[in-house]
């Protein structure tokens, strides 16, 4: 059949172009495989007499012009990765109403047709594989791009065993008419698919690192790790099934890779490896039975990062303030008066062009389509306070009094009741550590998969649980469960408490806006949900107000503690706010992507930056000291909460330091890390 299009386009009886047509200045050779999005060619460039790989994108993909405008420019913005690893991009175009994409042309195998010949391959092997992939998203995901269908067939390997990886930029809109995913709907192959991406929630590369996980898994078994007869059994593995261990298929292989695929499969995003760098050197490590040199890092930017930063211009400066300052107990929500928001000039500029690059072309009208760009108050930030000892320093610097393993990558450390209680995620029982002695004591509570937070008051500690979709209310001196779990109808990721509620943060998923639920702490009743359509991170409450960090914006709300509303959203950062802590009339945020915990006024809503570690995380607050964990440099910063001043030098952690807590003295902190499992008791030299 010819095309009538004025060049001879000749397409089979399968509407595949023939050997020996022209399309779009370059002769068919032969097809070089097939997908979902389309067909590959082996083609000659005429004009440079070069062989090529051209992908013609099927046209039902692209029936829109916005679609099909979008496609080319990510593509370009794709071909801009220069890395060894990925497959370059020569240029993107449309011929006649279909869409193409020229790359250059590798004669070998891709990693699925390789193990379905050759069956699993050696653990040395596949690590070298899976490292020089881990290698080239650390370069997309820095500049902003989440592949989302990292698979064997999209894995080029010449016969040096030098990897490709393909098709960049491309899959995002294979289900999508309008350029986003559909609710319900995901892009990417079911055998590699993240529970995020099921879930319909936002990706970052987290989700690549996911795929690259089971794609290390089915190059060290030869099989996928959720092998099921349905597609419905295979997404419900992704969502809810722990991580098969390699061993069990393969005994020869070093038992250092169970644990790397179990952290690389995680349901949580945050439990995984926050970069496939550390993916890679984990599997080259486990190649060799020993654990990664280098510390982890985070390097994704952009819409690629766990948290999005906004790119939107700030607007302009409101009239000055005039109503006067109270104090937050006496300040009502009509008295509060805006701030605007000074962006600092010691932010990295590649995360600012990432953000324009990426976040700009491609993610601004799903971030700001629920609302418009400026819809929180902006607060204003003073200059960063510098490093100093100052003299509320003690004289004795912090020191290590005891380190234990405890659970399994401890994501919550809570003191109560002369206690630690100590949560693991992938653990159904709570681990409950003796704060006098540092033992271990042979009593577990029963609380669930997937503790998520904790918070404890008036003797209790009430345990979040966001697998099992409930709260568990414990003893805090025996550990002991107090009365029934409190059933919710989706999973809770936060809590906080107030004079007479707890505070429960759900996330449905799918789309859905999260949801805060007030729970009576007397009878136990649950309130009726207040939607939150920009998500529920963290929580915190002081005497009269909680305060939610926002998920998917980079805002803080002040909510009404009766009717569970938002009286007034804060905007003090670019990032979001990873972990809030009340404490004497301020308000302390951790953004991680930052590397900066704000101090916020809660009655004059100012806000001054103060410069940590690398990615803090989470904070912990005694009278006069925040403490705060940060992840990437693995070590503790002490804030003097009176001056917002640094004390002293980080105190170095053992790798990835993550929940912490400190006694109501604050003489002691408890850390948990990790990678290690390790609970760390630390004297603060601090506190009477």
């Amino acid at each position: 059949m010819l095309l009538q299009t004025g060049r001879p386009i000749y397409l089979t009886t399968v509407g595949e172009l023939e050997p020996g047509s022209v399309f779009a200045g370059h002769r068919i050779e032969a097809v070089a495989g097939r997908g979902g999005m389309g067909v590959v060619y082996r083609a000659t460039q005429l004009a440079l007499d070069r062989t090529v790989a051209l992908k013609v994108i099927a046209p039902g993909l692209l029936e829109d012009q916005t679609v099909r405008s979008r496609f080319v420019r990510e593509s370009k913005v794709a071909a801009s990765i220069d890395h060894p690893n990925v497959i370059p991009i020569y240029y993107a175009g449309d011929e006649h109403g279909i869409a193409y994409i020229a790359m250059r042309y590798v004669a070998g195998d891709d990693i699925r047709s390789l193990v379905r010949r050759e069956g699993h391959l050696t653990p040395e092997r596949a690590a070298r594989i899976v490292a020089q992939l881990g290698s080239a998203l650390d370069e997309a995901h820095a500049a902003g791009l989440v592949h989302r269908d990292i698979k064997p067939a999209n894995v080029l390997l010449t016969a040096e065993d030098h990897v490709y990886l393909t098709d960049f930029g491309l899959t995002k809109h294979a289900l999508s008419v309008a350029g986003t995913t559909k609710p319900g709907h995901w892009v990417g192959t079911l055998d590699y698919v993240a529970p995020e991406q099921i879930r319909g929630e936002r990706i970052d590369a987290r989700a690549d690192v996911y795929a690259l996980g089971c794609l290390l898994f089915f190059t060290l078994t030869g099989i996928v790790p959720f092998r099921r007869d349905s597609d419905e059994a295979r997404l419900w593995a992704h969502l809810s099934e722990p991580p098969p261990k390699p061993t069990d298929l393969v005994p020869e292989i070093p038992s250092a890779f169970d644990y790397v695929i179990e952290r690389a499969l995680a349901k949580d995003p945050e439990e995984r490896y926050q970069s496939a760098g550390d993916l890679g050197r984990a599997a080259l490590a486990a190649a060799a039975n020993q654990r990664p040199a280098e510390r982890e890092r985070l390097v994704a930017k952009g819409a690629a990062a766990p948290v999005e930063s906004p790119t939107v211009t700030a607007a302009p400066r409101p009239p000055a303030a005039t109503a006067p300052r109270e104090a937050e107990t006496q300040l009502q929500p009509e008295a509060e008066t805006a701030h605007l928001n000074t962006q600092k000039t010691r932010r990295p500029v590649a995360l600012i062009v990432a953000g324009i690059l990426v976040v700009g072309a491609i993610g601004v009208f799903a971030a700001f389509s629920q609302g418009g760009g400026n819809d929180g108050t902006a607060a204003k930030a003073t200059a960063t306070p510098t490093r100093t000892a100052t003299a509320t320093a003690a004289a004795a610097g912090p020191k290590i009094v005891n380190e234990l393993t405890v659970g399994h990558r401890p994501n919550i450390v809570l003191t109560a009741g002369g206690n630690v209680f100590v949560g693991s995620f992938s653990k159904d029982r709570m681990s409950i550590v003796s704060a006098a002695t540092a033992k271990l004591r042979s009593y577990a509570p029963r609380i669930g998969i997937g503790a998520s937070d904790a918070v404890a008051s008036d003797g209790s500690v009430w345990v979040a649980s966001s697998r099992t979709n409930q709260i568990v209310r414990l003893d805090a001196r025996t550990g002991r469960p107090i009365g029934h779990p409190i059933r919710l109808p989706f999973g809770v990721t936060t809590v906080a408490v107030t004079a007479d509620a707890i505070w429960a943060g759900l996330q449905p998923g799918n789309l859905q806006p999260d949801q805060l639920v007030r729970i009576d702490r007397k009878t136990g009743d649950i309130g009726a949900p207040v939607s939150y359509p920009y998500g529920i991170r963290s929580m915190t409450a002081s005497p009269t107000a909680l305060w939610i960090s926002a998920r998917r914006r980079a805002l803080i709300q002040r909510v009404d503690i009766k009717t569970g509303t938002v009286v007034k959203p804060l905007r003090i950062a670019s990032g979001r706010s990873d972990d809030l802590v009340y404490s004497r009339g301020s308000l302390w945020a951790a953004v991680g992507s930052e590397n900066t915990v704000y101090k916020v006024s809660t009655s004059t809503f100012d806000a001054i930056p103060i410069d940590v570690g690398g990615r803090p995380l989470r904070l912990a607050v005694t009278d006069d000291t925040v403490y705060v964990t940060n992840y990437s440099s693995s070590d503790l910063t002490m804030i003097d909460s009176r001056s917002s001043r640094v004390i002293g030098d980080p105190f170095q952690l053992s790798v990835t330091p993550f929940p912490l807590s400190a006694d109501e003295a604050g003489k002691t902190l408890w850390v948990g890390s990790v990678d290690d499992s390790r609970l760390t008791e630390i004297a603060t030299g601090r506190g009477g």
